[in-house]
């Protein structure tokens, strides 16, 4: 998911800096989310699971 929701972002015009996490290697993150996954979090906060299309991610990245 990391690529489609970086692309996702570069298609809004915003420059993207996106970094993939391996949420099960990290034991609070999976405590945190177990099988909700992925994950796509802007400016470290959680802003979507499971998927994010086009128009949210353009909505919430133009809203920051």
């Amino acid at each position: 998911m990391i690529e489609e929701a970086a692309e996702r972002a570069r298609q809004t015009g915003r420059v993207v800096d996106a970094e993939q996490v391996d949420v099960d290697s990290i034991p609070a993150l999976r405590l945190r989310y177990g099988l909700d996954v992925p994950v796509v979090a802007i400016d470290g906060q959680e802003a979507f699971r499971h998927f994010v299309s086009a128009e949210d991610l353009w909505k919430r990245l133009s809203s920051t």
